[in-house]
């Protein structure tokens, strides 16, 4: 049985090309549409606490070394945001759905396992590999093995890889990679390093600083849950303008940014027309029948190349 992966370059920094003007858009793979068929997901964090012997563990939420707890915590806040979105004027969310913080977790492998992780990548594969590695004939291996960053686009803040049904576009499995700081280097560092100040403070003025804002945790696992969620980009690089830069599904962040952390009026109609309230719970597994719809199925990873 083979299986299908749409991926996502989800955040990129803001060196592109600005964004078509239209409003919130749900992910797609082809013509078909993504979104999950249940409204109960259950999601876990990384611990760090077992790094490949190919690499640091990375530095997330602080130096000399990453909390897991602190860091899964601000986690939670990135999902309860979707799950929390309430119009403007209005007490009750638009949405019914559930998202569950089911614990820390080894595991560092994406795709079709039946576990939606957020994982922290650190350091580039190609330099902390062994010559010749088999993992490279599959594009996401190498990162689940050695739990490095296989994008080559030194600009990625983070990934986002959905497993789904060919025809139906329903999705059984999502998973997040973040470019993290290895921690080795203070001068052009491979990958970033994210912080967790809160409330937001100034921004860090030197790698690995404490109590400041570099790349913020929550603002960028806010958008990518958006991802996880089904929800693509609101605007991309065909034409000059996007009709709100401010959004949390807007493609690019800047250093020390937040403004992702709390959801527009564009996120909020996206998220709560996917999963309006008025459609029942769905909080039943359908694991089962995502993976009916894979049979026969190629094995396929999307990515959008740096413009």
């Amino acid at each position: 049985m083979s299986r299908r992966f749409g991926r996502w370059l989800a955040l990129v920094l803001c060196l592109l090309a600005a964004g078509a003007a239209r409003a919130w858009q749900q992910a797609t793979a082809g013509s078909v549409k993504l979104s999950w068929p249940k409204r109960q997901i259950t999601y876990l964090v990384n611990d760090f606490a077992a790094p490949s012997p190919a690499k640091s563990a990375p530095q997330v939420c602080g130096t000399p070394a990453s909390d897991p707890t602190a860091v899964a915590a601000v986690v939670q806040r990135s999902f309860d945001t979707w799950m929390q979105a309430t119009h403007p004027g209005q007490t009750a969310p638009c949405t019914n759905l559930k998202l569950d913080f089911g614990g820390t977790t080894p595991n560092i492998a994406v795709g079709a396992d039946g576990q939606n992780v957020v994982v922290w990548r650190s350091g580039q594969c190609k330099t902390v590999l062994p010559a010749g590695d088999p993992c490279w004939s599959t594009p996401g291996d190498c990162a689940s093995k050695y739990d490095c960053w296989e994008g080559t686009d030194p600009l990625t803040l983070a990934l986002t890889t959905v497993s789904y049904g060919k025809s139906s576009g329903q999705i059984f499995d999502a998973d997040i990679e973040l470019n993290g700081w290895d921690g080795q280097s203070s001068s052009a560092p491979p990958g970033f390093f994210y912080t967790c100040a809160d409330p937001p403070s100034a921004v860090c003025t030197s790698i690995g600083q404490p109590g400041c804002i570099e790349w913020d945790v929550q603002n960028t696992v806010t958008h990518e849950a958006g991802h996880v969620l089904g929800l693509g980009h609101n605007c991309d690089s065909a034409t000059p303008t996007c009709p709100d830069p401010l959004a949390t599904m807007y493609p690019r962040a800047k250093l020390g940014e937040t403004s992702k952390r709390v959801l527009r009026e564009d996120d909020i109609d996206g998220i709560c027309t996917l999963y309006p309230p008025d459609k029942g719970c769905g909080c039943g597994s359908t694991g089962a029948e995502g993976l009916l719809g894979l049979l026969g199925l190629l094995l396929l990873r999307v990515r959008r190349p740096r413009q």
